[in-house]
């Protein structure tokens, strides 16, 4: 949705003394991110001993999958949770970038040492496809676009993720998004290069959705809200409309291949979520951001603590709940800047807009927030058409009818949405009343009456009543001599109203509190020194709809995406939304850095952009490697070198992530498939083996239970399993043929044969 004329010339051009600059740049990002790894000489790792060996385990799972070596020949079935099956699709794959981590596996280097390579080369190519993105689609300048790239790349909110290694992958959907802009720019020319540019868009989402599925969901979402916005916005409904219409053909057949291609990934992903159900909502709605959570940069940001306590931004809630999304006050302040700055371009403002409704649903807004805007545009809409009814009587009706849809999709309504509907009512009774010459307008007007009486009044005997009511009202005011035929209207009208609304709402004060509001916003919408143009209040009208649809439970549009947008119900940590965010921030801050170059204040542009990178400085943890490979070896030589699986209980109290991924290693070290496991889900029946103090005598009881239960259910395949850590390995404390829990007896199970 940008014009060619938007794009500065020369953007092409070699830059080198830039190009060196953007070398220089990425260098000290790669050094800021990743410190604890590179001053370490590679010793230590970072994040945890959780989901950073995790990762790891897939990526190696993909490696060994590659050459087919034996426990990995499926590749859905990694050699944990044994013997359960699709277990992959409890979690991230890493399908779509495994590839570069068996690269570095190639050529010899050990499996984490490969992680670590792995790690840095992905913020390596964030920061450089970000670059390519800012300079030769939009045309920045290679110093700008350095400090624009380097927010997205080594950003703190993408530091305050790197828990999760998996969100560095993001320069997969970037590629997406860096052909879009191609393509919408009018850059891309020629029908095949077209063509590529659309399957290139489409293979980056494909694989950045079997690489790491939260920012594809995201970037898939965001891309969504966009079109909506395109769609919606004059200044780019053209432009949009017909590059779709032109490139058809183009997008139908990658939509095509792209469906071939994600059919394996997605038909085990659907069966597994078939089988463990949704997520539970209650725990994504406790993780959701709130709006402190945008400006908090962390206790780790080098500068987030000291910031936040002259500022007074605490914490937003109790650390681990949810991850902190600010960038920094400087930072903050130079990204809305550059996005006013640029707002002449209309992909700039269709960005801002979709970054702004993409984060207002990603976060928990205050109710009474929520409340206030949503009665703005569904109550502001129909008081500026009343008074402005006379010169646009079809709008007016228009707006009502929007009204009246809203109250009828929302079936069994509330009392916010009856008052809405109260309000309606009252103000399209005063305008029928009050009608002009337009014969159109009056019957139209009569018919939103007479439909939102029905709606709002459905016991017949309430209508009829009422009726009644303001019948023989109006017959006493004729007898009493009035002659006025709008007047006598008028008291047969109330009549009928006060009497319904007085019959149905007596006992509910809240609608009559909205209802009430009509005369305060026909008297705002008439003294207001400036009005919207006609054109957007049906537009406020249908923002006033969506709103309410969306936000209509606890202030946050999660409820509503979470049962009915695919894949909504598969997402907890909804904060990762901010580093879809970090797209529109990094050109904001190019934008902001640029316009100051332009403007001749080299020194301030520098100066900003230095204080914009500092801001982003955070120390992640980072775990020893050597240590963690002896641990996985001690427990290694501990298993039994025969046939079979084995199941590791751990002899000391350790958390229970930390012991089954000891044994998920510990398995790929012995070639050897264990019960153990970690993931983002478990299967049916083994979350009872994970018990996180299994070195106790009454656990080991509990455990042996769990043990026969789970032997139970997969018969031979486990039946000659080895317990390490298990009643065998501990005389004396879980006697043979002892009483389990239950007072069954229980005997433990039989080694494997040497």
């Amino acid at each position: 949705m940008m014009s060619t004329s938007e794009i500065p010339g020369g953007a092409g051009r070699r830059d080198w003394p830039g190009a060196a600059l953007a070398a220089a740049v990425g260098a000290v990002g790669l050094l800021m991110m990743h410190h604890p790894m590179i001053l370490s000489g590679l010793r230590r790792i970072q994040v945890d001993l959780a989901d950073t060996r995790l990762i790891n385990y897939f990526l190696e799972h993909n490696y060994r999958w590659y050459r087919g070596l034996p426990g990995h020949e499926s590749y859905w079935d990694p050699p944990f949770f044994y013997p359960a099956r699709n277990i992959a699709a409890y979690s991230d794959t890493m399908f779509g970038i495994a590839p570069l981590y068996a690269a570095f596996r190639a050529l010899g280097f050990a499996p984490d040492t490969s992680f670590q390579l792995w790690t840095i080369a992905l913020s390596a190519l964030n920061y450089a496809v970000m670059i390519h993105l800012l300079t030769r689609r939009l045309g920045v300048s290679a110093a700008a676009a350095s400090a624009g790239a380097f927010l997205f790349a080594f950003g703190s909110p993408r530091a305050n993720m790197l828990t999760q290694q998996t969100q560095l992958t993001q320069f997969l959907s970037l590629i997406s998004v860096d052909a879009l802009f191609g393509l919408f720019s009018g850059g891309i020319v020629s029908r095949p290069a077209r063509a590529a540019a659309w399957i290139v868009a489409t293979a980056g989402m494909l694989a950045q959705l079997s690489s790491a599925f939260y920012p594809g969901w995201f970037m898939v979402l965001a891309m969504g809200i966009a079109s909506a916005l395109a769609i919606w916005m004059p200044s780019t409904r053209r432009p949009f409309l017909a590059t779709l219409a032109r490139d058809a053909p183009w997008i139908a057949l990658a939509a095509g291949l792209g469906g071939l291609a994600i059919r394996p990934w997605l038909s085990h992903h659907l069966a597994a979520s078939r089988e463990l159900g949704p997520r539970w909502l209650g725990w994504a709605l406790s993780a959701m951001p709130l709006p402190v959570t945008w400006l908090e940069t962390g206790p780790q940001n080098w500068l987030g603590r000291w910031v936040g306590g002259l500022s007074g931004i605490g914490p937003a809630r109790p650390a681990g709940l949810t991850t902190p999304l600010g960038i920094g006050w400087a930072t903050t302040i130079a990204v809305l800047a550059g996005l006013y700055l640029g707002r002449h371009r209309a992909s700039t403002r269709l960005l801002a807009a979709a970054a702004a409704v993409l984060a207002l649903c990603l976060t928990r807004l205050p109710d009474g927030l929520v409340l206030a805007a949503e009665c703005l545009l569904i109550l502001g809409p129909p008081a500026f058409a009343y008074v402005d009814r006379k010169a646009h009587p079809r709008l007016f009706v228009a707006v009502f009818g929007l009204v009246i849809l809203l109250v009828w999709l929302k079936g069994p309504v509330g009392p916010f949405l009856l008052g809405c509907g109260l309000f309606a009512l009252l103000i399209a009774a005063a305008a029928f009343v009050g009608r002009g010459d337009d014969r159109a307008e009056a019957i139209a007007t009569g018919a939103l009456v007479v439909g939102l009486s029905l709606m709002l009044f459905p016991a017949p005997l309430v209508l009829g009543l009422g009726a009644a009511v303001g019948g023989l009202l109006a017959g006493a005011a004729a007898l009493l001599g009035l002659r006025s035929r709008p007047g006598i209207e008028s008291i047969a009208l109330g009549g009928f109203l006060a009497f319904a609304v007085g019959i149905t709402y007596w006992d509910r004060p809240a609608v009559w509190q909205i209802a009430l509001a009509a005369p305060f916003a026909v008297m705002a919408a008439r003294l207001a020194p400036a009005r919207p143009p006609a054109w957007s209040l049906p537009h406020l009208a249908l923002a006033g709809l969506a709103a309410e649809v969306v936000f209509s439970q606890g202030g946050t549009a999660w409820h509503f995406f979470h049962i009915h947008v695919p894949g909504g119900s598969s997402l907890i940590f909804l904060s990762r939304v901010g580093l879809i965010l970090l797209i529109p921030a990094a050109i904001g801050l190019a934008y902001a850095l640029d316009a100051l170059r332009g403007g001749g204040r080299w020194a301030i542009a520098l100066g900003l952009g230095a204080i914009c990178l500092l801001e982003q400085g955070t120390t992640t943890p980072a775990f020893d490697k050597h240590a963690n490979r002896e641990v996985i070896a001690s427990l290694a030589r501990r298993i039994d070198p025969g046939p079979g699986a084995f199941y590791y209980t751990p002899d000391e109290l350790l958390p229970p992530v930390k012991a089954n991924l000891d044994a998920m290693w510990a398995g790929l070290v012995r070639g050897k498939p264990t019960i153990n496991g970690y993931s983002g889900h478990t299967p049916r029946g083994w979350r009872d083996l994970d018990e996180p103090e299994g070195f106790r005598p009454a656990d080991l009881r509990k455990l042996a239970l769990a043990w026969d239960r789970w032997k139970g259910t997969f018969g031979r395949a486990v039946v000659g399993a080895e317990w390490i850590g298990g009643p065998e390995d501990r005389p004396g404390q879980f006697p043979r043929g002892g009483t389990t829990g239950a007072g069954a007896e229980v005997d433990p199970p039989p080694r494997a044969a040497p």
